[in-house]
């Protein structure tokens, strides 16, 4: 009888115990399946792991927000204050219980409507102003729900001082609420951007296995493909993206994709051009394989495009313009913005050239006429404006060179050579003058010229004091001159004699 009895006592122990673990075990996977239903839009798998871990533990402070989470999702906003309630009581102080009242308030009419503006200044590009909106809405570093946290992370990599904490955001929430569509679309694709490749194919190769990503995971991968030159490498990235959807419509698409790829691939022309276009985007394509690959493929806008490049790589800007202008009469061209504007560069420094030949030669007014037709094409440049400055000075209109050459001192990465041109044409008119400016700008590659010229006022001074007999000051002035210019020979000798002979009137009048 006590044999079975203590057998009876051990049994119950055991048992026990293992419905004790099995009280404590689920709650991690519980929480997991919320997370993962709430990231889905999963609203079944919500309440199902919600009521499993309402039996384990009915007051776990996770499983109460949780519920006021979904309750709110689902417009039950005095349930939802029912269990802050509950939830308030049993973790007041927690940064779980601020962020669920953060969460509730925005269900507020005020406070959606704020979040309704932060929106609207996101999508009128106003990035930085709706960065600051956001965050009035965040407790404690935290997003009030997931929805707000998601916006934010994905405008955060928009800003380009804040990229890197809204990748690091992203890849956290990544974690936390696995499969969540617009987080793993918002990773691909700035993994694709940053050219991390790797991390890219892995990521998008998990979505494709995911009901919820996979259609978003086909578009971003079948954009990358497409957006590589046509060649081995973006059939071999189509074969591994057939492979990773397997069948359906992505792998149609993709089967369409690489027949359609392969039957390019096999003509010798297309070869040609995709080789001379690679050579174009790594900056070694002559013109003569230009040549040769546009005589395969006529009138192939791209070919024409990176045969003007070509030209205006090699400075022959004339028939760089007439490429460019070809290419954009092609009523099916692709990167017109970016044929314009290497149509208007080419104009520009031809002008230039132009200009600077007619310079050469001494015919000022065609140059300062090139000059002002290149400064109307494009304003913003220096080059222009610089050498319509020296051709005014070269007409000697001292005036209209000086006011050039100050509109060029605002102009970014232009400063220096424009404070060279007005110091020397300062120090032809005005000295002191050109001393001043130097003062106002301090710029350290003229900091040698400046001394030079004061050294050189300094002697000039000491000159009319010889002529004065005033010995002494004339002296002095030669000696701060050599001060400027230690290494000046033949100034350094006239001091050394104006101080012998300064001592040698010393000793004699004693």
């Amino acid at each position: 009888m006590p044999s079975r009895l203590t057998l009876g006592c051990l049994l119950a122990v055991l048992v026990g115990g293992n419905l004790a673990q099995a009280a404590v075990e689920p709650v991690s996977s519980l929480l997991e399946r919320v997370r993962i239903g709430e990231a889905t839009g999963r609203e079944d798998l919500v309440s199902n792991s919600l009521y499993s871990l309402s039996l384990v533990e009915p007051n776990h402070p996770e499983l109460l927000a949780a519920q006021a989470r979904q309750a709110l999702r689902q417009g039950k906003v005095k349930e939802a204050k029912a269990l802050l309630d509950r939830l308030g009581k049993v973790a007041p102080d927690s940064r779980l219980y601020r962020q669920a009242m953060a969460n509730l308030a925005v269900n507020d009419s005020a406070q959606r409507q704020q979040l309704q503006q932060a929106r609207l200044l996101v999508n009128a590009g106003r990035l930085e102003e709706g960065e600051r909106l956001y965050r009035t809405l965040f407790v404690d570093d935290l997003a009030p729900n997931l929805d707000v946290a998601v916006e934010y992370a994905l405008l955060q990599v928009r800003i380009p001082g804040q990229r890197a904490k809204g990748m690091a955001a992203l890849e956290a929430l990544n974690r936390q609420y696995p499969g969540q569509p617009r987080v793993r679309a918002g990773l691909a694709r700035n993994y694709l951007a940053d050219g991390r490749r790797q991390e890219a194919m892995a990521l998008l190769q998990q979505m494709a296995l995911n009901e919820y990503n996979r259609d978003e995971a086909a578009e971003i991968w079948l954009a990358d493909i497409k957006d590589m030159p046509v060649g081995p490498q973006s059939m071999a990235e189509l074969e591994l993206y057939i492979g990773a959807f397997g069948s359906g419509d992505e792998a149609k698409q993709g089967m369409a994709l690489l027949t359609e790829q392969e039957a390019k691939w096999a003509s010798p022309a297309y070869r040609a051009r995709q080789q001379a276009l690679q050579h174009q985007d790594k900056g070694t394509a002559s013109v003569a394989e230009l040549q040769r690959a546009l005589a395969a493929n006529p009138d192939d806008p791209e070919l024409i495009g990176a045969l003007g490049q070509a030209y205006s790589r090699s400075n022959q800007r004339a028939l760089a313009i007439a490429q460019f202008e070809r290419v954009l009469r092609d009523p099916n061209v692709t990167n017109k913005d970016k044929w314009t504007s290497l149509l208007a560069t080419n104009r520009y420094w031809l002008l230039i050239s132009q200009a600077e030949q007619a310079a050469k030669q001494q015919q000022w007014e065609k140059a300062a006429g090139l000059y002002r037709q290149a400064i109307k094409q494009d304003g913003k440049e220096p080059e222009a404006w610089l050498g319509l400055g020296d051709t005014e000075l070269a007409r000697h209109d001292s005036a209209e060179a000086e006011r050039v050459y100050r509109k060029v001192l605002a102009m970014p990465g232009a400063r220096d050579r424009a404070l060279t041109r007005l110091f020397e044409l300062y120090k032809d008119q005005d000295p002191a003058r050109a001393l001043a400016l130097l003062e106002q700008y301090r710029d350290p590659a003229l900091q040698a010229e400046g001394k030079r010229l004061k050294a050189e006022l300094l002697q000039s001074q000491a000159d009319v004091l010889d002529q004065a007999g005033k010995l002494p000051q004339a002296l002095s002035q030669r000696q701060q001159a050599l001060a400027l210019m230690p290494d000046d020979v033949w100034l350094a000798y006239r001091v050394g004699s104006g101080c012998c002979e300064a001592s040698w009137r010393r000793g004699h009048r004693r």
